[in-house]
């Protein structure tokens, strides 16, 4: 993974170009749930267009994400890699909160991505508690957020289905 970069990308370029905000409210939880979202305006209006393929492809961010688009992918692969070396289990105790069970050996990277992940999604909270079985990592958002957790959560669901085979 490249991590975080210096700099802004070049105007013009995806970094600038905003997914449509009728995305989000077209597909919302079901298609966020799957861990990915092609939702771009197709030729039926607004939700997703089986044709637009990977160019249109887009990452579980919300419309409020910060995070240059073109980036995006970038992070996804740290979440993505990360879970499949050291997630070992899950837990959803509310809507609102996600527990992440980690080797205690992916403390550190783990806390890196949160603390990058909290500068440009800033309606996340995110907590960790050393256990003698690892870390937990405790993600939490707003009600309005729901479906972002939804997505986290099904990645890290895919990912350690993955990691079973």
């Amino acid at each position: 993974m490249t991590g975080e970069r210096d700099g802004q990308a070049p105007e013009g370029t995806a970094a600038d170009t905003a997914r449509p905000a009728t995305a989000d409210a077209a597909c919302g939880a079901a298609c966020m749930g799957a861990g990915r979202c092609v939702c771009e305006p197709g030729p039926d209006g607004p939700g997703p267009d089986p044709a637009a393929g990977e160019a249109a492809e887009a990452v579980w961010a919300p419309a409020e994400c910060t995070l240059p688009v073109a980036w995006q992918p970038d992070r996804t692969a740290e979440f993505d890699t990360l879970f499949t070396a050291a997630l070992r289990r899950m837990a959803r105790p509310s809507p609102t909160v996600l527990h992440l069970y980690l080797d205690a050996a992916a403390g550190t990277r783990a806390r890196d991505l949160a603390a990058r992940e909290s500068g440009c999604c800033s309606f996340f909270t995110f907590g960790f508690t050393a256990r003698s079985d690892g870390l937990r990592w405790e993600v939490s958002v707003p009600q309005a957020h729901v479906p972002v957790l939804d997505a986290l959560a099904g990645r890290a669901a895919e990912t350690m289905r993955d990691a079973a085979r």
